[in-house]
C-alpha cells in the first residue's frame, strides 16, 4: 500500500513538473517574439497615429522613437516624418494592412508639439505640457488621448465614439465633436470656449468668460465657471452648468 501511494506521489510530482515545464516553454516562445526597435525621427512638431497602437509621448530636450512588440507587428508599422508630422502607420500593403496587434507600445520623445491627431482604436498619451501658441488635436474612431496644453488657442475635433482628455491652460478652446465621444476639459482653464456637439456626444468645460454653445442631438455641453453662455440647440440635447 505505501509503495502504491509512493508511486501516486512520484507521479504527481511529474506531472505538475511537466506542465511547469510547458508553461515556462510558451512564456519563453512569447519573449523571444517581443522585442525593442529605435528608429531615427527628426525635425517634427505633431504627431499622427493610425492604428490600434499605444503611443507614449514625453516632452524633452531630444528627438527619439522606439516600438515595443511582436517582431513581426514591428516589421510591418511605418514611422516617417512628413512636412512637420511624424507619422505613425501600418505599411500600406496586403499582406500586412491593417493587422498589427494591439500589444504594440511606441514611446517618442519630443522637443516641441503643437499638434496631435489619432485615427483608430489606439491610445495617445502626452507625458509633459504642449507649450505652443496653439496646439491642433484630433481624434477620429475609438481611440483616447490624454493630454496637457499651455497655448494661447486650442482645437479640438472629436469624430466617433472616442473620448479626449485635456488639462492645463488656454486662452480659447474651440470643440467640435460629430458622433458619440466624450471631450472632458473640465481640467483646462480657459476663458472662452466655442463648443459644438452633433450627435450624442458630451463635452465637459471650464470656462471663465464666454462659452458659445451648440448642441444638435442629444449631445451635452456641461460646464464649470461662470461665463456669459450663448445657447442655440436644435434637439433633445442640453446644455448645463455642473460643480
Amino acid at each position: 500500500m505505501k509503495s502504491f501511494i509512493l508511486s501516486l506521489g512520484i507521479s504527481a510530482l511529474l506531472a505538475a513538473n511537466t506542465t511547469n515545464s510547458k508553461a515556462c516553454v510558451v512564456e519563453v516562445c512569447q519573449s523571444l517574439h517581443q522585442q525593442s526597435e529605435t528608429r531615427d525621427v527628426k525635425n517634427f512638431h505633431a504627431i499622427s497615429s493610425s492604428g490600434s497602437y499605444t503611443v507614449n509621448v514625453m516632452m524633452g530636450e531630444e528627438e527619439s522613437l522606439s516600438i515595443q512588440g511582436d517582431a513581426e507587428d514591428i516589421n510591418k508599422i511605418e514611422t516617417v516624418v512628413e512636412n512637420g508630422v511624424l507619422r505613425i502607420r501600418t505599411k500600406r500593403n496586403r499582406s500586412s494592412w491593417n493587422s498589427v496587434g494591439k500589444k504594440v507600445t511606441i514611446n517618442i520623445t519630443a522637443k516641441r508639439l503643437d499638434g496631435l491627431m489619432l485615427s483608430g482604436s489606439g491610445i495617445l498619451n502626452l507625458d509633459g505640457v504642449m507649450n505652443s501658441a496653439s496646439a491642433d488635436i484630433q481624434l477620429s474612431g475609438s481611440g483616447e488621448i490624454n493630454a496637457d496644453v499651455d497655448t494661447q488657442n486650442t482645437a479640438v475635433a472629436l469624430s466617433g465614439s472616442g473620448n479626449v482628455n485635456l488639462s492645463g491652460k488656454t486662452g480659447s478652446v474651440n470643440i467640435v465633436v460629430s458622433g458619440s465621444g466624450d471631450v472632458k476639459a473640465k481640467k483646462l482653464a480657459t476663458e472662452t470656449g466655442n463648443i459644438k456637439v452633433a450627435g450624442s456626444g458630451n463635452v465637459y468645460i471650464s470656462a471663465q468668460k464666454d462659452l458659445n454653445a451648440s448642441v444638435f442631438g442629444s449631445g451635452s455641453i456641461k460646464y464649470i465657471g461662470d461665463p456669459n453662455v450663448s445657447i442655440n440647440k436644435v434637439g433633445s440635447g442640453n446644455v448645463s452648468k455642473i460643480d
